[in-house]
């Protein structure tokens, strides 16, 4: 069996490569606002040392916002996890690895709905190959300590 090298698929959890793309800031012909990034922060170092990421998806009128904690631009394996967006900051605080933590408006957002956006594209793809990580791992299944 020949498969790529940097794939990784567990009983746990998947292992899915990203390539990075710069922001495309042309507006399309209509007056919605277009998918793309609208906020890019670095946070400041009394917080933590991360960096706030909006996107918009014009498709589903719906924005995700995601918390980089560390620098995770470049890096293999960084662990994505999904959060309430109310929390999506504290819980980036709280957090002892780094990683980047997904949060939107929409109660569905899981490990998942951001595995089944990352092997066949959608905005959450995008969002994290924006932030410039080479590989993410999501888990999908959290085991009792």
């Amino acid at each position: 069996m020949y498969a790529r090298r940097d794939t990784y698929f567990g009983r746990t959890s998947r292992r899915v490569p990203l390539y990075s793309v710069a922001p495309d800031p042309s507006v399309g012909p209509d007056d919605r606002l277009p998918s793309g990034v609208t906020l890019d922060r670095i946070l400041p170092e009394s917080l933590l040392h991360g960096r706030l990421v909006a996107y918009h998806d014009a498709d589903g009128d719906r924005d995700y916002v995601a918390v980089a904690v560390g620098a995770v631009a470049g890096e293999n394996d960084v662990p994505v996890w999904a959060a309430t967006e109310e929390a999506l900051v504290v819980s980036a605080a709280r957090s002892t690895v780094h990683g980047v933590l997904l949060g939107t408006d929409d109660d569905r957002l899981d490990e998942r709905e951001i595995d089944r956006q990352l092997r066949f594209g959608g905005p959450i793809r995008e969002l994290l190959e924006y932030i410039g990580a080479r590989s993410v791992v999501i888990d999908w299944h959290v085991t009792a300590a």
